[in-house]
């Protein structure tokens, strides 16, 4: 009987999170609509050599060649906005499996995972953003949990590692993500390391990810130090570039925080009183499955409901209707 509750809540599981993106991909097809992306930046992709040699000039430069081939499916509305919650979503699910290797299984890994998709979609609601800042945030977790699990199957090698995931990172996606993924591996340092002469490794992290930066502007790349750092680059004219705003930065501190909140509890976990442990006489199972699917029914109502009004909310319906007059009459519509 056990099992059975057990394959119930496991197929709950899964459901919910089908559903949950499923109903993200309809949000973002009919109140996002990427083909006013598509169509707004005028994004072009070459396959040439000679285009590919343009990225792979400066750091960020590969998550933006993947950015710009990622975009250009933008065009079909119901591809595009599969592409974009994927993208999501997976950052999503790696953040999970990070948790899990971290702190194992906890009762709000739906909320983790939503939080993380929902402010990965937020952030399309203006059209002058650049999908590069989302694909470099991608490479960083991408190398957070690989640093993660070479640290748990090869923990001697995981310094090593880290300076190579480092600089390869940096190259990659540029300092906003190279940022991110040090305060992360940090974080990940602090809980599964508890000799002194590893957590030495720490100050030593963050200097590199604040020297890589700089060291790229003094002598390797041609350009400033802002773009080198920042999680958009300011190009010409810079009155009409993408002003990052709050969602932003609140999509690349996700997963930092989410690390440091896994540090804290289990730095201080909680307390289990004596009468608790004593007491031996199980609930009923059928009772606490009931209580888990209520639980997890409204863990899944109150993020979807979170995600459809902070998408509502951060949608401008008159510059969504200047774009979509303006497609149309472009396609003599």
């Amino acid at each position: 009987m056990n099992v059975r509750f057990k394959n119930i809540f496991g197929s709950i599981t899964i459901a919910k999170f089908a559903f949950f993106i499923l109903g993200i991909c309809v949000i973002v097809a009919l109140f996002i609509k990427p083909f006013l992306h598509y169509n707004f930046q005028q994004t072009g992709f070459l396959a040439g050599l000679n285009f590919f040699k343009g990225f792979s000039a400066y750091p960020g430069g590969i998550a933006d060649y993947l950015a710009l081939f990622i975009s250009q499916f933008f065009m079909f509305n119901s591809l595009g906005s599969f592409l974009i919650v994927a993208v999501a979503s997976v950052q999503g699910f790696l953040a999970l499996d990070l948790v899990r290797r971290l702190a194992g299984d906890v009762k709000l890994r739906f909320t983790i995972f939503a939080l993380i998709v929902i402010f990965g979609i937020m952030v399309m609601c203006d059209y002058r953003y650049p999908y590069y800042a989302s694909i470099r945030l991608f490479f960083a977790f991408i190398f957070t949990w690989f640093f993660c699990l070479i640290k748990s199957k090869h923990p001697k090698f995981s310094a090593v590692i880290w300076f190579l995931l480092a600089g390869l990172l940096f190259y990659l996606a540029s300092g906003a993500a190279l940022f991110v993924f040090t305060l992360s591996t940090v974080l990940i340092f602090l809980i599964t390391n508890k000799q002194r002469l590893w957590l030495s490794f720490i100050p030593v992290f963050l200097a590199i990810a604040g020297l890589l930066p700089y060291l790229g502007y003094k002598f390797l790349f041609q350009m400033s130090l802002g773009n080198l750092c920042k999680i958009t680059m300011v190009r010409p004219p810079a009155m009409l570039t993408y002003s990052p705003d709050i969602s932003l930065y609140i999509c690349y501190s996700l997963l930092p925080a989410i690390i440091l909140a896994v540090l804290f509890f289990r730095r201080f976990p909680a307390k289990v009183s004596d009468s608790t442990v004593k007491q031996k006489v199980p609930a009923p199972k059928s009772s606490f499955f009931l209580q888990l699917a209520f639980f997890f029914s409204i863990e899944f109502v109150a993020c979807s409901l979170l995600g459809y009004f902070l998408i509502l909310k951060s949608v401008d319906p008159l510059k969504q209707n200047l774009l979509t007059i303006e497609y149309y009459a472009e396609h003599e519509q």
